[in-house]
């Protein structure tokens, strides 16, 4: 927030209009900041993939990358990924097995057959 929109203080010399008006004015402004804020906050968590905590903190968490053209974060996937795969598709196929409902997020993102619902 700009030094000027902050509480207290004197309207600048360039303000013609009465010092109640100007502090109306500052009040809105920092309605606006703080709006403005936390907007910020939600698109870099929904449209730049920051996790919240990192935005709290000013730190990407390990392994962590924001590129340079789209302020994206990216993450690499887990290297055990793969390895696991099999053994997910046999849990999967037991499960539906048993008749127990699975989520079709969880399915899409096991099925090689599918594109993943959830990709990172």
């Amino acid at each position: 927030m700009p030094p000027w929109c902050r509480e207290g203080g004197e309207p600048p010399e360039t303000w013609t209009g009465p010092s109640d008006e100007w502090e109306f004015l500052k009040r809105e402004a920092r309605r606006f900041w703080s709006a403005r804020a936390c907007y910020d906050f939600v698109e870099k968590v929904a449209d730049k993939g920051f996790y919240p905590d990192e935005l709290v903190d000013g730190q990407l968490h390990r392994g962590a990358l924001i590129a340079a053209s789209s302020g994206k974060v990216h993450r690499r996937a887990p290297a055990a990924l793969p390895d696991l795969m099999p053994q997910a598709r046999t849990i999967l196929e037991f499960i539906g097995s048993q008749r127990v409902p699975v989520s079709p997020i969880i399915v899409a993102n096991v099925k090689p057959s599918r594109k993943p619902i959830c990709d990172p």
